[in-house]
């Protein structure tokens, strides 16, 4: 299964993309300033494919071909 996955390099992001990539999907990291993911042990999280965007613009403001299913873990964080 082809995972679109917002805030893949937050903390439940990665945790998330973890899991789902051990379960074997292929996850399409959303990312908004980094492409760095980081697991909260400290360990790298492996990702199928790192695709800059802003989940507050149409269409993420991202190019990120077809997907099965999108998993939203992205937060703003300006209040």
């Amino acid at each position: 299964m082809r995972i679109l996955l917002t805030g893949a390099s937050g903390v439940v992001g990665v945790a998330v993309a973890a899991r789902l990539r051990a379960a074997g999907s292929t996850i399409v990291a959303l990312t908004h300033r980094t492409g760095q993911f980081v697991g909260n042990d400290g360990n790298s999280v492996e990702v199928d494919e790192c695709v800059p965007g802003d989940v507050r613009l149409p269409g993420f403001g991202a190019e990120f071909g077809s997907v099965d299913v999108i998993v939203h873990c992205a937060a703003t964080t300006d209040f």
